[in-house]
């Protein structure tokens, strides 16, 4: 048999089709006769099946980045939690060259903090996230979710979190 990889925005299409459809089946629950609704349930369990294997290796991807942010942060002492997956390696370049300054107001502190962007990868960004986040004082939101231009103040990024 041929071997087919899907990429990972068809997985993602698949995966959130099928949860439509559990949707759909629990809806449906006590409305369409038994027959149809263990027909339903038959080819649920079809792309279930169907897509284990890329379940399995999306969960060990996943596996693979969140050790690879946790080690980093052992490895320089960083309390906050990198949650931006959809950086691969801490390592590589990151695309916000063309900026120079990182604010965080979106924290339970009184003030904003806000640090000068020094580096080029992703990792200088979990250490300078790191850095704002302490020096907020919020301790509470330690999860890095994103970056985003500051609409008004070219150069600037806003570093968001969560809890």
């Amino acid at each position: 048999m041929q071997t087919v990889t899907l990429k990972g925005e068809d997985f993602t299409t698949v995966h959130n089709t099928l949860c439509q459809l559990r949707t759909v089946q629990q809806k449906l629950t006590g409305v369409i006769n038994n027959n149809l609704a263990d027909q339903l349930q038959a080819v649920i369990r079809g792309f279930e099946q169907g897509l284990k294997h890329a379940y399995d290796q999306d969960t060990e991807a996943f596996d693979r980045k969140y050790e690879n942010y946790r080690s980093f942060a052992v490895e320089f002492d960083l309390g906050s939690v990198w949650s931006i997956y959809e950086v691969d390696d801490l390592y590589q370049e990151h695309p916000y060259q063309d900026y120079h300054t990182v604010i965080y107001d979106g924290h339970w502190g009184p003030e904003p903090v806000e640090a000068e962007l020094q580096g080029r990868t992703w990792g200088t960004m979990y250490m300078l996230a790191n850095n704002l986040i302490t020096n907020s004082g919020d301790l509470h939101h330690m999860f890095i979710e994103g970056f985003e231009p500051v609409k008004g103040r070219p150069g600037v990024l806003r570093l968001t979190t969560g809890s």
